[in-house]
């Protein structure tokens, strides 16, 4: 056991060095699907938001890391289910995602798996709001690319694919697209 220990410190403090931390900021589209290929009769939307967070990336080896993000993330839920189409809830999730990231000089490879809580809400119109009709928490995979413009800033492009998230009947899931610009530090 000491020597496992022993063996895992010197790899950690010799990739202390190599580790990026860093902010990201950006614009989502989510998109609720509720797996109808019928699409006269699907409940398909689309909306638009932003996203704001950091992130911490650990250094494996030069081309293996793992990286974890902290993301503010505002997005629009619909309505549609409270007879109201036209409105949508406004929401502030905390997204959280674990990465598995696979480097080169100009292209990150990504995926992983994120979990999301909704903590913060607004009414629609009729006070409801979000959890009324969409269960808090949302968790899923996701996978993206980084395209790396210099040693400092990224340009980031991922997509979510999250877990049913409608607490009635039928299933809706959430599935969302982000693109970002990011510094590391």
């Amino acid at each position: 056991m000491k020597k496992l220990l022993t063996v895992l410190m010197i790899l950690l403090s010799m990739n202390l060095f190599a580790n990026d931390f860093g902010v990201k900021v950006g614009l989502n589209y989510s998109l609720f699907d509720d797996g109808d290929t019928n699409k006269d009769n699907s409940f398909d939307d689309s909306f638009g938001g932003f996203t704001v967070g950091g992130f911490y990336k650990f250094s494996i080896t030069n081309l293996l890391s793992l990286k974890t993000e902290i993301l503010l993330s505002k997005d629009l839920y619909p309505t549609i289910f409270c007879h109201e189409p036209s409105n949508t809830f406004n929401t502030y999730n905390l997204k959280i995602p674990f990465l598995l990231n696979l480097s080169s000089k100009y292209v990150d490879i990504y995926g992983g798996v994120y979990y999301s809580r909704i903590i913060f809400e607004t009414e629609s119109e009729g006070d409801y709001v979000a959890s009324d009709w969409f269960d808090k928490n949302d968790m899923g995979l996701t996978v993206g690319l980084s395209f790396n413009i210099n040693n400092n800033f990224f340009i980031d492009a991922r997509v979510y694919l999250g877990t049913n998230i409608y607490k009635n009947s039928f299933p809706i899931y959430n599935r969302s697209t982000e693109l970002s610009v990011g510094y590391n530090f």
